[in-house]
């Protein structure tokens, strides 16, 4: 074990201390767990206004083209990574993946395009071999520059556009995953409108010298206090996303962790430049036939905490005449302020329990307790006649009249998303092919696109979905429709998948 004078310390740890920490060892470093308000209060003030987060231990990584042209650092890239790198625009960003020959997850990271070069945050624990990885398969085509001693804070929380914009007024114009240089008190820093909270707000790198300086002058407003590793667990937990080592691993490809979404469909069977990335033949072949198990998100129904050493997860109803059988094992858990604890599990399709009906339930010291149902298995809303929707691969559903079709996405496209802050649409008029680009939807989580699902042109659209994108949440199959397709070919919808194909799918 590490002691404390082996561990490393980022550009705040003086700060730290002086706010009172509570320290201890991170990927290396010393890092801050909690401060004097505690993990439950640290989480809720970042819901209800601002917390600032020491990310400084992850590793800052540049990428440029020895041809000058950014475009070859991203074809360059996707030699090892299998989202789409070469089409991000640039002050755009995008979640990656890193994965290796058996189709398992290395390490997830953030990349965008900068204008001339490629930026990349990757996780604290991985960035050595991260760099070594980006080194080996592009070292002969582009310059890689580790930046390891700048320093990285977030910002998170309804009140950060506020507070941030007070010093920077052009932090207020930013959109979801825009990635820009601004000036903070004088300071050059680059900043992203993303984090991993499930809250709006920023994060910020800035050289090490400065970035005590900055945080001080962030804190010093009244809507920001510091938060710790703890809280920044438990909100991103709430807001279900990724922590590799945890919910992801070396063992676990990004179909089975639930991560489909994060591959664009270019890089996809099919696609303009599908492949080329270490284990493509195993993750492209689930995509088409499933993976024998998937990560899912738990509520228990009790107070019971779910420990992860010792929880498995198991389905049936002996009243329906299913026995029960071990499908899964639970992630650590973490509890929620004023809510049931969530946990994460990776479970497999055996036994059909996905469709038997009953309650999920977690076996600890050979008991059993029930828990609420994963949320990838909730029902499509039954509020609407859904016996006359269609389904797409992609996650699109349509409702046919006539030769026109009604075009939106699916609950399950909602929840995987998140919380939706920007939907672009296609122009009423434009002509589309099948599989073609018609919009653009940015959350709390990724930015994706929404696919034409069969040819046709544009009729219609839903503004109202673009002046308020939690409609698409709130209702994805109603009021959160996207637009309407007046189709060349009516019968081309009876290739498309029903509802019972769909729910099989998505299992």
């Amino acid at each position: 074990m590490d002691t404390t004078a082996d561990l490393l310390k980022t550009p705040l740890h003086s700060l730290h201390l002086e706010l009172g920490a509570r320290m201890a060892g991170f990927a290396g470093y010393d890092m801050p767990i909690q401060y004097k308000m505690g993990v439950m209060q640290e989480h809720l003030h970042t819901r209800a206004n601002a917390g600032l987060f020491d990310v400084s231990h992850m590793g800052q990584i540049l990428i440029r083209a020895k041809s000058g042209d950014v475009r070859d650092a991203a074809l360059a890239l996707e030699a090892v990574t299998p989202v789409d790198v070469a089409d991000l625009k640039p002050g755009r960003q995008r979640y990656g993946l890193f994965t290796n020959d058996k189709g398992g997850l290395e390490d997830d990271f953030m990349v965008a395009n900068r204008g001339d070069h490629l930026y990349l945050v990757v996780n604290a624990a991985c960035k050595h071999d991260d760099l070594a990885r980006i080194e080996a398969a592009l070292s002969d085509t582009c310059e890689i520059e580790a930046q390891f001693d700048r320093g990285l804070i977030a910002l998170q929380g309804p009140a950060a556009e506020g507070v941030l914009s007070s010093y920077a007024p052009k932090a207020e114009d930013m959109l979801f995953m825009d990635v820009t240089e601004l000036e903070i008190a004088g300071v050059p820093v680059v900043v992203s409108r993303s984090g991993y909270t499930g809250e709006d707000g920023y994060e910020i790198s800035i050289p090490a010298e400065e970035t005590d300086r900055i945080a001080r002058l962030l804190l010093s407003d009244d809507h920001v206090a510091p938060i710790g590793l703890g809280a920044r667990d438990s909100l991103r937990l709430e807001a279900g996303l990724c922590l590799y080592g945890n919910d992801i691993d070396e063992a676990t490809t990004p179909v089975e962790a639930n991560l489909k979404w994060a591959i664009q469909k270019v890089r996809r069977n099919g696609g303009a430049r599908e492949g080329g990335f270490p284990g493509a033949d195993i993750i492209l072949s689930q995509f088409d036939n499933g993976a024998s198990r998937l990560r899912v998100g738990l509520q228990p129904a009790g107070k019971a905490p779910v420990r992860a050493e010792r929880g498995a997860v198991c389905a049936g109803d002996r009243r329906r005449g299913h026995r029960h059988r071990d499908i899964g094992r639970v992630r650590p858990q973490r509890r929620r302020p004023g809510r049931h604890g969530l946990c994460a599990c990776r479970a497999g399709r055996s036994g059909n329990h996905d469709l038997c009906g009953s309650a999920w339930q977690a076996a600890r010291t050979g008991r059993r307790f029930p828990a609420l149902r994963p949320l990838h298995l909730q029902t499509l809303n039954h509020n609407r006649n859904s016996t006359m929707l269609k389904f797409t691969e992609d996650h699109e559903w349509l409702k046919i009249e006539g030769d026109v079709a009604t075009v939106g996405i699916t609950e399950h496209a909602a929840e995987q998303l998140g919380d939706l802050v920007f939907v672009e649409l296609p122009e009423v008029g434009a002509k589309l092919d099948k599989g073609g680009e018609a919009s653009t939807v940015e959350s709390v989580k990724a930015a994706s696109d929404v696919y034409c699902p069969l040819a046709g042109e544009i009729t219609e659209v839903n503004q109202a979905i673009a002046d308020d994108p939690s409609l698409v949440n709130s209702d994805p199959t109603g009021a959160g429709w996207f637009f309407k397709l007046k189709l060349d070919d009516a019968g081309s919808a009876d290739e498309l998948m029903d509802e019972a194909a769909y729910k099989s799918m998505i299992g």
